[in-house]
């Protein structure tokens, strides 16, 4: 990522930290900003569970799931 790429995309994340801070102190009635967080936040959050379980989804070690795979794909 390039300085300008970086510099604007620091600029977009304090813009949206700020006008979230404004909607949770009543100050702003947009609410764009704080379920945009929320889904960062989340995106988050799930990256590192996922990291710490060894970067495996709990559904591939599921024997369920690995029986439909195998039937479509012909094993």
């Amino acid at each position: 990522m390039g300085p300008l790429a970086g510099y604007a995309g620091k600029e977009v994340a304090v813009a949206v930290i700020e006008e979230a801070a404004a909607e949770l102190r009543g100050r702003s009635n947009r609410k764009w900003a704080v379920m945009l967080l929320a889904f960062i936040v989340g995106i988050a959050a799930t990256v590192i569970v996922i990291k710490r379980r060894g970067g495996t989804l709990p559904i591939e070690n599921d024997p369920r799931w690995t029986e439909m795979t195998d039937a479509k794909l012909g094993a």
